[in-house]
């Protein structure tokens, strides 16, 4: 981490509660650093015997820059991002609190585009030495059943009504536990792989190097979701690949009521 660095915040409570040198949503900084950060800090716990009961933590290199000159490709930000996790994994995994740690890795993008059944679905894994069940689950669960279920684990009661309906991922669990710890895989991508500039190239790559460079240096904006959409098919599937045209669902007639 740069020497020096120190983020601010404007909630008090949270600021007192977090990491001082842990980056926020700024792409500019590789999930590498956060990475690094957390695992000096699980060196410390070991060293202690004493871990929070609850950490959270964003790696947020996976949204990626699109094709905005001066950043990685996608595809380098992304495999960031997996490395940086399984790191992250493989630490906790090794070190003394294995057996008495839960992991969930969500998305906070679940509506940034249709996957086969509804923009509203997002994968989510489970982590512990209680969860390795061999096979995936596919009972749906909402964000509001995953904070339940923390709150079960940490033993607090739910913060409000909306929770307290939420129900236990039970299915992702089970009563015997496995100890073995994870290895992370290394990156099969570049992480230093950058988006082509307007002066290195050429043909369709120049045409959205130039959209890139006037994009505004808040990537991850309301404003710019439809053209990073773009920028990220374009660099991932080819620059002659056409962009999926939006699917319009026709819904059946309305029966109408007898006192309509």
């Amino acid at each position: 981490m740069p020497p020096g660095l120190r983020v601010r915040g404007t909630i008090a409570n949270l600021v007192a509660n977090s990491h001082p040198q842990y980056p926020g949503e700024d792409y500019r900084f590789s999930d590498q650093f956060r990475a690094d950060l957390f695992l000096a800090d699980l060196q410390r716990f070991e060293q202690t015997g004493q871990m929070p009961d609850f950490i959270l933590m964003a790696l947020p290199t996976d949204h990626t820059a699109g094709t905005k000159p001066g950043f990685p490709t996608p595809q380098a930000m992304v495999a960031d991002n997996d490395l940086a996790l399984g790191r992250i994994i493989e630490g906790i995994s090794q070190s003394r609190f294995w057996m008495d740690t839960a992991i969930f890795v969500i998305e906070d993008d679940a509506q940034d585009g249709w996957d086969h059944v509804s923009p509203f679905r997002a994968p989510v894994f489970v982590i512990s030495a209680y969860s390795r069940l061999g096979h995936p689950i596919h009972t749906f669960y909402t964000e509001l059943d995953l904070l339940r279920t923390i709150e079960q684990i940490l033993g607090i009661p739910p913060l409000n009504l909306l929770d307290m309906g939420g129900r236990l991922m039970t299915d992702a669990f089970t009563t015997t536990p496995d100890p073995r710890p994870f290895v992370h895989r290394p990156n099969q991508i570049a992480l230093d792989t950058m988006n082509p500039t307007p002066q290195n190239a050429t043909g369709p790559a120049l045409h959205w190097a130039q959209l890139g460079e006037q994009m505004p240096a808040v990537v991850d904006d309301p404003a710019n979701d439809d053209l990073l959409n773009h920028m990220i098919w374009a660099s991932t599937k080819g620059y002659d690949t056409p962009y999926p045209a939006v699917a319009h669902v026709v819904l059946p007639a309305r029966t109408r009521d007898a006192d309509d």
